[in-house]
């Protein structure tokens, strides 16, 4: 006996011996492997070698509780008997995995492992890991840079960079702050795949006062925040010109649709209860038409007005 527990490898569940035996008992390859297991227990607590000269057959699968276990455990050869099948039996291999000094040397092998990968980690970190003033030398020490020369920049990124102050009014000439080149190295890549009529419908929306467009109140003022949230400006920028149905051509945009001073005026006179939003364009589009209509057509009567006054004026 030696000890309470036993050499078993991880490979032993699918070795071809208990294949083998759970065909010939007709049961499932865990269910042959746990049997397997509840013998060799057995043998670590009642033998001290090999030997098994008072245990028959009968007795064995009794022990095990499956009846055919120790004739499959022979079939295979797990099991040894030299003078027939009942007995007495001899198991194969016993010091190699059953016997003390087996579990000596396995015991031994574990340490000589673990010893063996603590002194690689250790030669390891050795060899790889500078000191920790040198590490943060060469981490996080600023790279000279050369007297006189200068970082190489990008001409394309530069124009870029100057449409977008441009937006806000910005000179080109500006420098940037800290909070705004971080926002610059964080978005450049959005700024610089926006498409042509993106752009267009950006430089229009900008130059619109405020309250005129969707949103336009709440357009970014500062260009860190512009840049952050550029994708979302160039949505609403887009939003608002589909609004007002402002078309950009090739060379140059077309001016928003005229928007009358006395819009509400003229609403209130079509409709007192009619409830007016804040801005023109919120309204349905068959309302602005009316309105247009309504617009254009008191232009149209007070320059005739205009027109009748000077002609009845009298001759000198």
């Amino acid at each position: 006996m030696a000890g309470d527990w036993i050499k078993v490898e991880k490979s032993t569940s699918l070795k071809p011996e208990v294949l083998q035996l759970s065909e010939i008992l007709e049961i499932h390859p865990a269910h042959a492997f746990g049997l397997c297991m509840k013998f060799w227990i057995w043998c670590d607590d009642h033998l001290t070698n090999s030997n098994a000269r008072s245990v028959t057959k009968v007795t064995l699968d009794y022990i095990i509780q499956h009846q055919g276990f120790t004739g499959a455990l022979i079939s295979v050869g797990w099991l040894q008997s030299s003078e027939g099948t009942d007995g007495p039996f001899k198991i194969p291999n016993f010091e190699r995995h059953l016997s003390e000094g087996a579990k000596t040397r396995a015991l031994g092998k574990e340490r000589i492992a673990t010893l063996r990968k603590n002194n690689n980690a250790t030669a390891v970190t050795e060899v790889t890991q500078p000191p920790l003033l040198e590490k943060r030398r060469e981490e996080y020490s600023t790279p000279k840079v050369p007297k006189g020369t200068v970082p190489r920049k990008s001409p394309e990124a530069d124009q870029i960079l100057n449409r977008a102050k441009a937006l806000l009014k910005i000179r080109s000439s500006t420098l940037l702050d800290s909070g705004q080149s971080a926002a610059w190295k964080k978005n450049k890549a959005a700024v610089a795949s926006t498409a042509p009529e993106d752009w267009d419908a950006l430089e229009w929306w900008f130059t619109q006062p405020s309250g005129t467009g969707e949103n336009a109140e709440y357009r970014r003022t500062t260009l860190g925040a512009l840049l952050n949230h550029w994708s979302d400006e160039v949505v609403k920028a887009c939003a608002s010109a589909r609004a007002l149905k402002v078309r950009f051509g090739a060379d140059k945009k077309e001016r928003a649709p005229e928007i009358p001073d006395d819009w509400r005026g003229i609403l209130t006179e079509l409709d007192p209860e009619f409830n007016a939003p804040d801005h023109f364009e919120q309204l349905a589009e068959s309302v602005r038409t009316l309105v247009l209509e309504v617009s254009r057509k008191k232009k149209k009567e007070a320059g005739a007005d205009d027109a009748s006054a000077e002609n009845s004026q009298p001759l000198l």
